[in-house]
């Protein structure tokens, strides 16, 4: 029942946003999952849940994220939703021969995630190399 609830907010979420502002969506997904009532899901199955069927619908960082929100919230406090940024870095070496980032001249990669219990959901990415550019309580 979970994979089928984590696909469905994923496609539901993906589809709000092609249409809807992303505060306009978060503020629906907030009020969904008063709605939503389930049992208690700890947050590595949730991560596994949302990466096993993102990969199916085509689901994002923050399609996963956004479901995490409405499935976490409808059973504990609402997770925090967060958008980061970073500079890519480049793996260089120094004039001494030892290993450094250098920063890149590509474009910022963003990244969204849910704060869940202390576990990040998705997992694609180490959040703590992400600066947040917007935080969602």
């Amino acid at each position: 029942m979970l994979l089928l609830l984590a696909a469905v907010l994923q496609i539901a979420a993906r589809a709000a946003l092609a249409v809807a502002s992303l505060s306009r969506v978060i503020s629906v997904a907030t009020r969904l999952s008063g709605m939503i009532r389930r049992r208690r899901v700890d947050a590595v199955t949730l991560q596994w849940a949302l990466g096993a069927t993102s990969l199916r619908t085509g689901g994002t960082c923050l399609t996963q994220a956004l479901a995490a929100r409405v499935i976490m919230g409808s059973t504990q406090s609402t997770p925090t939703l967060v958008i980061g940024v970073r500079r890519p870095m480049n793996p260089a070496l120094s004039a001494d021969c030892t290993p450094r980032q250098v920063p890149s001249t590509r474009l910022p990669e963003f990244h969204a995630w849910a704060n869940v219990d202390g576990v990040c959901v998705p997992r694609a990415s180490d959040p703590s190399t992400f600066v947040p550019l917007m935080v969602w309580n």
